[in-house]
């Protein structure tokens, strides 16, 4: 009854920030806070007020983060080894993350928030490749490249909500991974792959920087939050752009809550030359 009490006031507070993010992005969020390199090796550094320069020497770094949010017009960029290097930033404090400024990177990024994460309409992310979930991902498993990811337990569902403008490099990838997805913006991957996966466990497998498949292996047993405090009724909802000319898109969601109304709701404009659309998934 305790643990329950107070994922509900977690929940609520959390619930506060998003929506108070969303009215004053620009006055809320900072650069990202409190990064600690706890493996692989990289250097972080501000050259400005406005900016953050990650140098990443090592194929692979794990930074965990007290907060991961940036402003507009704040810039955070990742030079790393080459195209199949991996930043994965962790955040380990509370907040969700908000990004309306600029994510920039000649590798992967990828952004973990168990709390939620919301690219807001002046975000840009513009890297190799980018994964954002609120599903954890073991240290061991990262390293090791078994790409599992799960969600924690005795937390709430929380949502990934994109109303920027996501870009990865031509054969890159963009996987959002979380109980509940809502694209409102442009998530863009020419010659690659855009993977939208809600549930409670996923699995991706690559090879270098190429994302062989893509798998949701749990069910969303309850309630996820959308940013506005609202509960989602559908598992993905597509409202904006995703294009993938030459490569592949696939939204795959399972749930096994009543209220959701619909597990993959595309509303938006999915750009490809075959749309298949069955048990949940929409592969392109």
């Amino acid at each position: 009854m305790r643990n329950s009490h107070i994922r509900k006031k977690a929940t609520a507070f959390l619930v506060a920030i998003l929506a108070y993010s969303l009215i004053f992005p620009a006055y809320i969020f900072a650069l990202p806070q409190g990064g600690q390199v706890v493996a692989g090796q990289a250097d972080i550094t501000n050259p400005s007020a406005l900016a953050m320069q990650i140098n990443q020497a090592t194929q692979k770094a794990i930074i965990n983060w007290q907060q991961f949010s940036i402003a507009a017009p704040e810039a955070v960029n990742f030079a790393q080894p080459n195209a199949a290097a991996i930043a994965l930033n962790r955040v380990i404090g509370v907040d969700p993350s908000t990004i309306y400024g600029s994510l920039t990177a000649n590798g992967g990024v990828w952004v973990i928030n168990p709390a939620g994460i919301l690219v807001g309409s002046t975000g840009v992310i513009n890297v190799n490749s980018f994964l954002a979930s609120t599903l954890d991902i073991a240290d061991e498993n990262f390293l090791s490249g078994n790409y599992a990811f799960s969600q924690r337990l005795n937390e709430s569902l929380a949502a990934i909500v994109n109303q920027g403008t996501i870009s990865a490099a031509s054969g890159g990838s963009v996987s959002l991974i979380a109980p509940g997805i809502v694209n409102q913006g442009t998530i863009v991957a020419s010659l690659g792959k855009v993977n939208l996966g809600a549930g409670e466990q996923v699995t991706l497998n690559f090879q270098g920087n190429e994302l062989i498949n893509f798998a949701v292996d749990k069910s969303v047993l309850g309630e996820v939050l959308g940013p506005d405090g609202q509960p989602l009724e559908d598992s993905i909802l597509n409202e904006g752009t995703i294009s993938a000319e030459g490569g592949e898109i696939v939204l795959s969601a399972k749930t096994a809550y009543d209220a959701i109304k619909s597990v993959v709701n595309n509303k938006g404009v999915i750009e490809a030359q075959t749309v298949e659309n069955e048990n949940g998934v929409i592969r392109l």
